[in-house]
């Protein structure tokens, strides 16, 4: 593959901005220059252009010939996002990652308020919160938890990464070390149903913490929102649909709890996420047949955990028809007229 690299190579102890980019020449600009105004000076900021079809390349030639940290390539096809994700690593120097990805922008001091946990070998990564909307001054804070700064077990964090939606998703919401990005970012994950993850990334970016985080003892996380997460008609979520990325992100848990967990947490994770897809989609599913969907091998339950599964789902079920009958009730209250026309 040909690769045109504008700048030469910056050496030493630092840290790598990685920006993988494809036709986003409305944004990009304003992600970079957010890159470049860190406080820390040992930086390097690598763009890598998937082979764009719009203004974005030449975008960034400008701007990588006004500022040398600046290192900007361009792929001669485009490879996918998560390739191009693993692309930027191999071409960084630095001995810190950190992904910004370019509809997103960071904070001026991203790199001085989380750089420092790093400082201890025993984390293994750190994140922050994150602000999410169609512009800086129009977005909500997502992903405050936990409150306080400070560093937490490993274990704890991959128990809320498991069984709930408490951390972020997005690689781009954290800063990592190099080392551990260019061993546990993923091109695919094994699975029954679906094959596109190299596509759209939705369960690779996800697993880069799940995978990390178990040769830790600690992760560490800032609670002010120093990303900015930009939502428009491009983003992922917009693109794929909710319920795809939900699957897929579903996928990447099931496979690390199965590969790399006790078994007994692989079925809390299964009847969890079942009795959620009962209650999201409000009908009914065989548990064996929502586990064939992720795993090619399901594990043995017992006749305790069979008549618990049975009892769960008849309960789960009678929680959908009396929230229906009560969201019926409570409109046809504030309806009376439209009431009357039904009848």
């Amino acid at each position: 593959m040909s690769t045109q690299e504008l700048t030469r190579p910056i050496s030493g102890n630092l840290t790598s901005i990685l920006i993988p980019v494809y036709n986003r020449e409305a944004h990009i600009a304003d992600c970079v220059k957010s890159a470049l105004a860190q406080a820390s000076a040992f930086i390097e900021v690598i763009i890598c252009d998937n082979a764009s079809t719009d203004n974005t390349y030449a975008i960034c030639e400008q701007l990588a010939k006004s500022d040398s940290r600046i290192r900007l390539f361009k792929n001669s096809c485009n490879l996918g996002p998560v390739r191009n994700w693993q692309r930027c690593a191999e071409l960084a120097s630095g001995e810190y990652a950190k992904f910004l990805f370019s509809d997103d922008e960071i904070a001026p001091d991203y790199l001085k308020l989380t750089l420092p946990f790093l400082a201890n070998p025993n984390v293994g990564f750190v994140t922050t919160a994150v602000r999410t909307g169609h512009s800086s001054q129009r977005s909500i804070v997502a992903y405050k938890w936990p409150e306080q700064s400070g560093i937490r077990p490993a274990g704890s964090f991959l128990d809320t990464a498991l069984f709930s939606n408490r951390v972020t998703l997005s690689i781009g919401a954290a800063i990592f070390r190099m080392a551990d990005v260019q061993r546990n970012i993923l091109t695919d994950i094994p699975s029954p149903t679906i094959d596109d993850f190299p596509r759209h990334g939705a369960g690779p970016d996800f697993l880069l913490y799940l995978l990390t985080a178990k040769d830790y003892q600690f992760v560490a996380h800032v609670p002010e929102p120093l990303c900015f997460f930009r939502d428009h008609e491009g983003a992922i979520s917009v693109v794929e649909g909710r319920h795809r990325l939900v699957r897929s992100y579903l996928q990447a848990r099931i496979w690390f709890a199965n590969t790399y967990t006790p078994v007994r947490k692989t079925k809390k994770l299964l009847v969890r996420s079942w009795l959620a897809e009962i209650v999201r989609e409000k009908h009914a599913i065989a548990f064996s047949d929502f586990a064939a969907q992720y795993l090619t091998v399901i594990p043995r339950l017992s006749a305790t955990e069979r008549l618990w599964f049975a009892i769960s789902s008849i309960l789960t079920t009678m929680f959908i028809f009396f929230s229906s009958l009560v969201r019926r009730r409570m409109f046809e209250r504030s309806n009376p007229m439209k009431n009357k026309e039904w009848q």
